[in-house]
């Protein structure tokens, strides 16, 4: 079996697409994403309904404070 494709989603709201890409990884046949998984969803936005239907998946997520970050790194370019 080949190794599967590793995904790491980026999302900051409803996570629509986030949706689209879980259901086509898990349809049982003719899957356009087949032997993929996604491994983690990352928002700039903790209250993201995104971070939600990545939970319902089984999927690990992680909020990323931009605000926190862009303080700290004044000089990073936007």
């Amino acid at each position: 079996m080949d190794t599967p494709i590793r995904l790491t989603v980026l999302i900051s709201g409803n996570g629509t697409n986030l949706q689209a890409v879980i259901d086509e990884i898990a349809k049982p046949t003719n899957s356009k994403l087949a032997n993929t998984q996604i491994v983690r969803v990352l928002s700039n936005r903790k209250t993201a309904y995104g971070l939600e239907r990545a939970s319902k998946a089984g999927i690990p997520t992680t909020y990323h404070n931009l605000v926190k970050y862009k303080k700290a790194h004044p000089a990073t370019p936007e």
